[in-house]
C-alpha cells in the first residue's frame, strides 16, 4: 500500500488532471463531455508519472465501452489501482456518478432525485460509491451511501448546502485518500469487465451485503481495503464514510 507521502503525490497529480480538465471544459455545460475528459486525464497523467512504487491507474467513461452500463451500475465512470509491491499484487477500485451544478440546478428537482437513486443503485453493488459534482471553482466528491439516503429530502445541489450536509473532498484529497486505501473497493477492480458490459442491474455479480464503512482499525471488512496506520498518523472512519479530523487532509483547491 502507498504510504502517507506517496499518497499526497499521487492527489496531487489527480489535482492537476482536474485542473486541465476545468481549463478546458469551463465553457461547457456537457456534464458527458467533462467527464471523458477527466478520465482521460487522470489516465494520462498517471500513466506519465515515473516513481519508486509499480503501480497502474484505469479510469473511464462507462457510457465509452457500453451504453447501459451506466443504468445497470448506477456511475457514470470508475477509477481502479492495481499496486505491485514484494509481497504481492493489490487492487481497488471506486466508482462514481457525475452531474454538472449548473446543469442539474437549473432542472426540475428531478434531476437531484434522478442522482439519489443513482448513488442508491451504485451503493447496492459497493460501499465505494460517490458522487462527483463538478462546480465552476471546484470538482467535490460526496459519499453515494449519504446522498442515496438523505438528498430526496433536500434537493438543492449548492455548494454550501451539499458542503454543510455531506462529507466531502475535492480532487487532491479525494485521491490521496483512495491511494492511501481509506476508500476502494477490491470487488469493482476484479468484476470491472462484468461492470463495463452489464446490459442491468442482473448482469453484475452478486457481492454479498455491502459494508458501508471506510476501512476502520476493527477486522476486516467486507468489499473495503483494509489500512495499516503509519506512526503518529491518527484518523477514525465512521459508518457513513466520514472521518473526524485530525488534521491529516487539508482541503482547499480543485
Amino acid at each position: 500500500m502507498f504510504n502517507l507521502g506517496e499518497a499526497d503525490n499521487l492527489g496531487g497529480i489527480a489535482r492537476n488532471a482536474a485542473q486541465t480538465t476545468r481549463n478546458t471544459t469551463s465553457s461547457s455545460w456537457d456534464e458527458e463531455r467533462i467527464t471523458q475528459e477527466f478520465t482521460q486525464n487522470l489516465s494520462r497523467y498517471f500513466s506519465r508519472e515515473k516513481g519508486p512504487n509499480k503501480y497502474l491507474v484505469d479510469a473511464d467513461y462507462f457510457s465509452t465501452n457500453h451504453p447501459r452500463a451506466e443504468s445497470a451500475t448506477g456511475a457514470d465512470f470508475y477509477f481502479i489501482v492495481v499496486f505491485a509491491s514484494e509481497t504481492g499484487i493489490s487492487n481497488w477500485g471506486i466508482v462514481s456518478q457525475a452531474k454538472y451544478f449548473e446543469n442539474a440546478s437549473k432542472r426540475s428537482t428531478r434531476a437531484q432525485t434522478k442522482l439519489a437513486d443513482q448513488c442508491e443503485t451504485m451503493q447496492s453493488h459497493t460501499s465505494a460509491s460517490f458522487a462527483t459534482i463538478y462546480y465552476d471553482s471546484t470538482y467535490r466528491f460526496f459519499p453515494a451511501s449519504q446522498i442515496a439516503s438523505d438528498l430526496h429530502a433536500v434537493p438543492d445541489l449548492t455548494q454550501s448546502k451539499m458542503g454543510n450536509k455531506f462529507a466531502n473532498r475535492a480532487s487532491k484529497q479525494f485521491f490521496k485518500e483512495v491511494f492511501y486505501g481509506m476508500w476502494g473497493d477490491p470487488w469493482v477492480a476484479d468484476n470491472l469487465s462484468q461492470l463495463l458490459t452489464a446490459d442491468d442491474e442482473s448482469d453484475i455479480p452478486d457481492r454479498g451485503p455491502v459494508s458501508t464503512d471506510g476501512g476502520e482499525d476493527g477486522g476486516p471488512s467486507y468489499g473495503t481495503v483494509v489500512i495499516t496506520k503509519e506512526d503518529e498518523v491518527e484518523y477514525s472512519v465512521s459508518q457513513e464514510l466520514e472521518y473526524q479530523e485530525q488534521g491529516l487532509f487539508l482541503d482547499s483547491d480543485i
